[in-house]
């Protein structure tokens, strides 16, 4: 999920929230921003299928006053003249689904939409590839692509949008000019977690000058918890109804993480403390969470691939790095923000696979903390998620505290699920091994092919396997 989500560079930045914090007058939608690293275009750098994009001059003229802004605000002067072209939003839908065609393994989105189903966030119907257009297609407003040197806007923006949307993505082109940042985002196995850092930086950058411009005064005047607050509820409201909920925060993960980052770093050494950001990148998604861990520049733990489960050839379909952002979201699910926040911290490592074995599925992740404190908080939280998936939430289906904690206070948990099989947790000192599953799957449909005796020996080694083994 979160790997897809970053190739294309699809992530939510909302005007609409800074309307309230100084804009002239409210867009009528809140856009969303993709900043490409593969278009498809041709050799002259502009899209060659016929009525793919248009060059227009008066485009051109309105990006040259816009870059001569947003350069002085950002302080990073503009090496170059940047294209613009207009393009109609049923074309940039058919762009973006064929580079996720060509930038990203098929069953490497297979697999992410089956992690999804198998940790209980999505139906067994859930089309991952789908639930991303929908949100493209409905949100779309502008991008940069690296590749070709050209900003793209949809022909239907105007006014403060199209302003906006400008200066965001101008951004985007001063960070390609001065840190490369096409090259940044090449598939790599086991990199989600450190590309999705990348990308909090990339947007979290953008969207803090952006609200320099729109709002006249420096962005981080305002407070964090309110923009953040704001760029959530917008998303969250403005975006593909059917679209399940940690798709959505999972998009505009990066710009609410990104612009908290940027602006204490601004705070703190102004635009020359985010240039050191760049300068030295964020090795994972702790460190852009987490000031402190980015100056001690604490490396991950590393975490080998979990076991498979124990009986039969399983394949390893994916293997991935979630980090402490993803872990955050997920948590999301079934607390509170402020509690998943406080139960994804002390994240060290991570390994997730998905296995298969015919049409059998099934899930491994062992996630390893910096101590057993936040081992045990982690713990309670995935007794939360498995307690409610198991139809036993309080007011509401969330799960108290209280509740998950006994649940677990074994240090293990396991509940049986008619369709994505056991869900099971086991705790062994800084280490949390995760299982779903196995379950069988048939097209659009599911059905266990497990139960709690297994999955707990199973869960029980992969938590215990040592880290870097």
């Amino acid at each position: 999920m979160r790997r897809w989500a970053l190739r294309i560079h699809v992530a939510l930045w909302t005007i609409g929230g800074t309307a309230g914090c100084g804009a002239a007058e409210p867009p009528a939608k809140n856009p969303v921003s993709a900043s490409s690293t593969r278009s498809g275009a041709g050799a002259d750098g502009v899209a060659s299928r016929a009525g793919a994009a248009r060059d227009d001059a008066g485009f051109g003229a309105e990006i040259a006053a816009a870059l001569r802004v947003v350069s002085v605000v950002r302080g990073l002067e503009a090496r170059g003249k940047v294209r613009g072209a207009v393009i109609e939003r049923s074309e940039m839908v058919e762009r973006l689904t064929r580079q996720m065609h060509e930038d990203v393994p098929p069953e490497v989105v297979a697999a992410q939409g089956e992690m999804l189903f198998a940790l209980g966030t999505t139906p067994v119907e859930f089309d991952l590839e789908r639930s991303l257009l929908e949100m493209m297609e409905d949100q779309l407003a502008g991008f940069y692509e690296p590749d070709d040197k050209t900003l793209y806007v949809m022909e239907d923006l105007g006014g403060a949008e199209r302003a906006a949307t400008l200066t965001h993505e101008l951004v985007h082109v001063l960070q390609d000019q001065h840190f490369g940042l096409g090259g940044l985002v090449e598939y790599r196995e086991d990199a989600t977690d450190e590309q999705s850092a990348v990308h909090t930086l990339a947007e979290g950058d953008a969207t803090s000058a952006m609200l320099d411009v729109v709002q006249g005064r420096p962005g981080f005047e305002v407070s964090d918890a309110a923009l953040g607050m704001m760029l959530r509820s917008s998303a969250m409201l403005g975006s593909g109804g059917s679209v399940p909920g940690i798709v959505k925060r999972s998009v505009v993960a990066s710009y609410v993480d990104g612009v908290v980052a940027v602006h204490a770093a601004r705070r703190v050494g102004g635009w020359a403390g985010v240039n050191a950001l760049w300068a030295r990148l964020p090795r994972s998604t702790e460190q852009m969470l987490h000031p402190e861990k980015w100056l001690a520049d604490e490396i991950p733990t590393k975490v080998a691939v979990p076991a498979p489960p124990a009986s039969g050839a399983w394949r390893v379909a994916y293997h991935d790095i979630e980090g402490e952002q993803s872990l955050r979201i997920l948590f999301e699910e079934w607390m509170p923000r402020f509690k998943a926040e406080a139960a994804g911290a002390g994240w060290g490592g991570d390994r997730v696979a998905v296995f298969e074995k015919g049409d059998l599925k099934g899930l491994g992740w062992q996630i390893v903390f910096d101590d057993e404190a936040a081992a045990e908080r982690a713990g309670v939280a995935f007794a939360r998620g498995i307690v409610k998936r198991s139809g036993g939430g309080d007011r509401e289906g969330e799960v108290s505290e209280a509740r998950a904690a006994a649940a677990i206070a074994g240090g293990e948990l396991c509940e049986e699920r008619d369709l994505a099989g056991p869900f099971a947790v086991v705790r062994r000192g800084k280490s949390i091994g995760v299982v779903a599953g196995p379950y069988r799957r048939s097209g659009k449909h599911a059905v266990s092919a497990g139960d709690c005796q297994a999955a707990l020996a199973w869960c029980r080694a992969v938590a215990e396997r040592p880290s870097g083994e």
